[in-house]
């Protein structure tokens, strides 16, 4: 109990210490004020330049979708041996397209093309209009197959 009076009467000196020293040093709250910069006779500031007129880059557009596209596509083999590939062909432009027909190449697995082959065509295809398709091969087995690659094709005019 001894020791917390003793320093409350040092926390009591020293608050009385400091407000007595305080006005002496002549600390205040106030910032110390600030130099305002002398002002820019109108006659000397220079004029406003307007830039050139600038133009634009052009952007490069948005890759188009195709218009014919392969839908739904398959591949498929039968119990003896032979395979085919079915699935629809869709119009998403604007305007018909004739001739249609799906056309399909396929690669053994050293990248040699072993057979290219196209449905049958149809002969006008509406635009959001998607049409079935079937490509049937029997005399290579879907394991000799490495790849394929199955496009839609067609004209847009007749």
């Amino acid at each position: 109990m001894r020791n917390t009076t003793k320093d409350l009467a040092l926390i009591l000196i020293l608050f009385l210490v400091f407000f007595m020293i305080r006005p002496q040093l002549n600390v205040s709250d106030t910032p110390p004020p600030t130099t305002i910069p002398p002002t820019i006779p109108p006659e000397t500031i220079p004029p406003t330049t307007i830039p050139p007129q600038v133009t634009p880059i052009p952007t490069k557009p948005p890759e188009p979708r195709p218009v014919l596209e392969i839908v739904d596509e398959e591949l498929l083999q039968g119990p003896g041996g032979e395979f085919w590939i079915s699935g629809g062909i869709r119009n998403n432009g604007d305007i018909e397209m004739y001739n249609v027909q799906a056309s399909l190449t396929l690669f053994d697995r050293f990248g040699n093309v072993m057979e290219a082959k196209k449905s049958a065509p149809i002969e006008v295809l509406n635009p959001g209009v998607t049409v079935k398709f079937n490509l049937m091969r029997s005399e290579f087995l879907k394991s000799n197959i490495a790849d394929y690659n199955l496009t839609a094709e067609g004209r847009e005019y007749r």
